[in-house]
């Protein structure tokens, strides 16, 4: 079974140059100042980096510890603000579970089915380290079309057997231990950690109960199956690069 340890679980301000004071003390409107001006001023420390639209080979699968999309290894969050614009990169604290948190970077904050929480081998933030996808769907997809909302029993079907995750109840419930050998253990790898939580809400409080705590379940629990809850967060490791930052 993997160590689920390793894995985890951030305005402009119109400024008018040219505003100007008529002789009875009323303000010229910011509106007019910002046209006559050349613009509102932006007091961010970089300026607005325009996106330019994706490349025609850019899609939203991921490749386990390579890429996901036009992200791989060597892009950094300077990348990323080239590729992307500065409005859809923001630096920000990522939780990790258990009340820790780590300086990282989300890309495409505004966009639930877009957004990546991503955090950096390294201060200089060249690296990807992880990448956590989160929530009840997603536009990013796994090999064999593994993404968040399927259901446990879709994932199974997917796997062509049970595997095993942790009982609900804490920080890394509902975590994917082990495949058991089922065919996404080679396609998604130790690179990936799938969690489940949520579920069918007619389930009974009992059900729920039955696979809650720090221990693990098989998928084909009959409480579990009943519960059937979806995937709620996939993380993407890559590894470390040679050269340290």
């Amino acid at each position: 079974m993997g160590d689920y340890s390793s894995f985890y679980f951030g305005n402009r301000v119109c400024a008018s140059s040219g505003v100007k004071s008529v002789k009875n003390g009323i303000m010229v409107s910011v509106l007019i100042g910002c046209l006559l001006g050349g613009g509102c001023a932006d007091p961010t420390d970089e300026p607005l980096v325009p996106a330019p639209a994706p490349p025609p080979s850019w899609n939203w699968a991921i490749i386990p510890g390579e890429q996901a999309g036009p992200i791989d290894g060597n892009t950094s969050e300077r990348d990323l603000r080239a590729l992307f614009g500065t409005r859809e990169v923001q630096r920000t604290e990522i939780p990790l579970g258990e009340g820790v948190s780590e300086s990282g970077t989300v890309l495409f904050p505004g966009t639930d089915s877009a957004r990546v929480d991503i955090l950096w081998h390294g201060l200089l933030r060249q690296h990807p380290k992880t990448l956590h996808f989160y929530g009840d769907a997603s536009r990013w997809t796994l090999p064999a079309g593994v993404s968040l909302g399927h259901s446990l029993r879709e994932i199974e079907a997917l796997n062509d057997t049970t595997f095993v995750l942790y009982g609900f109840g804490w920080d890394f419930g509902g975590a994917v231990s082990s495949w058991q050998e089922g065919r996404l253990a080679d396609s998604l790898g130790p690179q990936v950690n799938v969690r489940f939580s949520g579920g069918d809400t007619s389930a009974s409080f009992e059900d729920y109960e039955a696979v809650s705590g720090e221990e693990v379940f098989l998928s084909s629990e009959p409480a579990m199956q009943r519960l059937n809850p979806i995937v709620t967060s996939i993380i993407v490791q890559f590894p470390r690069p040679d050269a340290t930052d």
